[in-house]
């Protein structure tokens, strides 16, 4: 196979861009000329060629904005949908294309948040005399990370927010030596309002509890507690608080 055929291949292939191996002069001269390109008279089939491909190489769309609202949203979902590739963002930045300009910005924000699964970590440490190994989880306090990146949302997308993975990881200190406590995963996937307060609607996508391998599903009881827990917290967020935020957990 030739050099120009491979890459013709996978233009047509990969990027799904037209070939133009197989047209006739005068089809290649409609296509340049429909684009405005600009090519030497009376060009060679292998001159028309070029340009075209060098056209694709460098292509530029800048009526974005002439799109209908629904096309527009259709294409953000699209350039989306690969921040929903990962388990779980931890501390996630603002997709680049929402820094681009206010439009874009609204368009692609209310999307990411929707989409996206976001990772809010609690940290428990729990003091055990030794020998003693009788445990009594204690508070749980907010990562300071997840505090930042929750206190950093702009209070109209918290609405927006979806998909929470929330994760609790324990750590044992005896007097002499620190050891692992189980830690205790809840994955959250779950319909969000603000009214005025975050409140987490009880029908489930999933909810698991983990806890040094033994999977169950959590109960009732377990389930009001942490809704509480998530609307107590969504006011100190709105304080300005978020580093004061606690939960226990047991």
């Amino acid at each position: 196979m030739l050099h120009e055929d491979l890459a013709e291949l996978v233009r047509t292939k990969v990027y799904g861009l037209l070939g133009y191996s197989k047209l006739q002069n005068a089809e290649l001269q409609k296509f340049v000329d429909a684009r405005g390109l600009t090519v030497a008279k009376k060009p060679t089939k292998k001159m028309l060629v070029k340009v075209l491909v060098d056209a694709d190489q460098n292509r530029q769309f800048t009526r974005l904005f002439d799109l209908p609202p629904e096309m527009r949203e259709m294409i953000a979902a699209f350039y989306l949908s690969e921040f929903n590739r990962q388990d779980g963002l931890h501390y996630p930045n603002q997709p680049p294309l929402a820094r681009t300009c206010r439009q874009l910005r609204h368009d692609v924000l209310p999307l990411f948040f929707k989409q996206a699964k976001f990772e809010i970590e609690f940290s428990l440490e729990v003091d055990a005399k030794w020998p003693d190994t009788s445990i009594a989880p204690g508070p749980s306090q907010m990562t300071n990370v997840s505090a930042a990146f929750l206190s950093r949302i702009p209070r109209k997308y918290m609405r927006d927010l979806r998909k929470l993975q929330v994760r609790s990881r324990d750590n044992l200190w005896h007097d002499r030596d620190p050891a692992r406590f189980p830690n205790h995963d809840i994955n959250l996937c779950t319909e969000i309002t603000i009214d005025p307060s975050v409140r987490l609607r009880e029908h489930l996508e999933s909810y698991s509890k983990e806890a040094g391998g033994d999977q169950g599903k959590a109960t009732a009881e377990e389930w009001r507690g942490l809704k509480a827990e998530w609307e107590k917290a969504a006011e100190g967020w709105y304080e300005e608080a978020v580093n004061e935020v606690q939960r226990p957990w047991g």
